[in-house]
């Protein structure tokens, strides 16, 4: 009877450990972190497939314009043929920005924006070893953070908006 016992506790605990781990898994999964680590492994591959799940381009496109239209457009006379070429660039601008975040990551890119998203990315979660960047990290809700990298050699500063659209966490604007 007691050895039936200990198989039934010990069966209980393991159950119980599975279980967690499985919900653990399932947390990390759905959470921010898991995009910036799949970010990490793209970079550590030089893998832009991997990488690309992570990028909403349209989005971050769509905030690059409509910074531009609301800065330097306001008061100006001719800002709606501002805004109408604008919007007409915008499908060359989505690939363009494509191109420029894959080749970053396969490798062929050069020192531009991008190649400093990769090295964000790397330096982000390797940050105890890199000391030539400082992070800053914002919840603006439970769908919306911002991080924002300072590069400490060269003085200039990256943010990162990532945002929880479907089940997904992908980065939605970089300024």
């Amino acid at each position: 009877m007691k050895k039936k016992m200990v198989f039934i506790v010990i069966g209980c605990v393991i159950a119980i450990i599975i279980a967690g781990m499985i919900i653990g898994y399932y947390n990390f999964k759905n959470s921010y972190r898991y995009t910036q680590y799949q970010l990490y492994l793209a970079t550590k591959k030089s893998d832009s497939t991997i990488a690309m799940k992570y990028y909403d381009i349209d989005k971050i496109v769509d905030n690059k314009i409509s910074d531009i239209i609301s800065s330097e457009m306001q008061n100006n006379p001719f800002a709606a043929l501002g805004v109408a070429i604008v919007e007409n660039m915008r499908p060359a601008l989505i690939k363009n920005v494509e191109k420029q975040i894959s080749d970053s990551y396969d490798n062929h890119g050069n020192d531009n924006m991008p190649c400093k998203l990769k090295l964000f990315w790397y330096a982000y979660t390797n940050t105890p070893v890199n000391p030539n960047f400082k992070f800053e990290f914002k919840k603006i809700n439970d769908k919306k953070i911002k991080i924002t990298a300072i590069e400490r050699m060269e003085n200039t500063q990256t943010t990162f908006t990532m945002q929880k659209i479907e089940k997904r966490w992908v980065i939605t604007a970089i300024d």
